[in-house]
């Protein structure tokens, strides 16, 4: 037969495999409801395992004298991934340059992660490096607690194209990440859709990101939110048939389902050896 990616081994030594991991950690609590004694351990063989859902550890798994591990088979590299695949590339252009594009539909609108390789791609960012700063906030008052729908920039900081981008503007110990509405290049002013958690003042930091006018350097992405389309622009060797490229799906992996206020506890369970990625 052909060998399952996740194995439960008895205390006795007895393997039974599983397709998944949620179906082996359900396997666990019904031989721990049956009174099953002893550790248990589930060894996860090498590989990306790409997730439906989080994987629920409950407390019918554990119990209070007897380990349950989950752990990379010995030897090997298993990663648990919450992400999707992406393999419909198709040859693009934007700002004069070859990219790839893909179709992510519906989902887009969530993304802002993109994996390839396992390398973290940059969400296409202007400047490239570094940040800009506040000319002047006109609309700020008097009370710092009272954020602000954007701001005044130096001459020639931010294009009109920028328009849906975001911007990330630090002030005091936060950053805000303000979508833009609307931009006058005569008035160097930036207007956004939400408030900066508080007042912006002269000199703070910023940088925009997002907008497929940034995307002009190899390693970099961007998405189109109306089309649902994300572009890439690839790094020199990348080839898109051979790549293995993730946006996430899932904002957890892997959750521990207690119930502390009924005194329903998880524990003694060890994760050994195993790789959590493509979560938002």
């Amino acid at each position: 037969p052909a060998q399952q990616p996740f194995e439960l081994v008895a205390a006795d030594g007895k393997v039974v495999g599983f397709a998944a991991l949620q179906t082996a950690l359900d396997a666990v609590a019904a031989r721990r409801q049956a009174g099953e004694a002893g550790d248990l351990t589930i060894r996860v063989h090498g590989g990306t395992h790409e997730l439906a859902a989080p994987v629920v550890i409950a407390p019918a798994c554990t119990a209070p004298k007897d380990r349950l591990a989950i752990e990379a088979f010995p030897g090997e590299h298993p990663v648990l991934s919450g992400g999707t695949r992406i393999t419909n590339w198709v040859a693009g252009e934007t700002n004069g340059r070859a990219v790839w594009t893909a179709d992510l539909g519906a989902a887009a609108k969530d993304v802002r992660e993109l994996w390839i390789d396992g390398r973290r791609a940059t969400l296409a960012r202007h400047p490239d490096r570094g940040t800009l700063a506040v000319e002047a906030v006109p609309d700020a008052d008097g009370e710092w607690t009272h954020g602000n729908f954007g701001f005044r920039f130096k001459k020639g900081d931010l294009a009109a194209a920028a328009v849906g981008a975001d911007i990330v503007v630090m002030c005091r110990w936060v950053e805000s990440h303000l979508p833009i509405v609307a931009i006058d290049t005569e008035a160097c002013t930036v207007r956004t859709s939400k408030r900066s958690v508080f007042r912006l003042d002269a000199g703070d930091p910023w940088y925009a990101e997002g907008a497929a006018v940034f995307l002009d350097q190899p390693g970099e992405f961007c998405i189109d939110r109306a089309t649902g389309r994300l572009s890439y622009l690839p790094r020199s060797g990348e080839d898109p048939a051979q790549i293995a490229a993730f946006v996430p799906r899932l904002a957890q992996l892997l959750r521990l389902d207690g119930v502390p206020a009924e005194g329903s506890w998880v524990d003694n369970v060890t994760c050994r050896g195993l790789g959590f990625h493509h979560a938002e």
